[in-house]
């Protein structure tokens, strides 16, 4: 609560952001959500992947833009190489 973002949880919210922005599709979802805190661990074998941490009561917007795969698949665009 009140911490300043790292590096990584600014870049993720201004993915998000800009997906608000350009994608019809989620413009109206992602316009009411924000991210609470967002990770990167390593898989192994050179593999990493970024986690993002959202407030329970937004949990059930996040879980149907992920059932979609819409919102996953925009954000691994945004940070290649990398699972979210």
């Amino acid at each position: 609560r009140g911490a300043k973002a790292n590096e990584l949880e600014e870049s993720v919210a201004q993915a998000i952001y800009e997906l608000q922005i350009n994608s019809e599709k989620l413009k109206g979802p992602l316009r009411e959500v924000h991210i609470t805190s967002a990770k990167e661990i390593s898989l192994g074998e050179g593999k990493t992947c970024v986690i993002v941490f959202v407030p329970v009561p937004m949990l059930p917007i996040f879980q149907k833009l992920t059932k979609e795969r819409s919102l996953i698949e925009e954000l691994e665009k945004k940070f290649s190489g990398k699972s979210v």
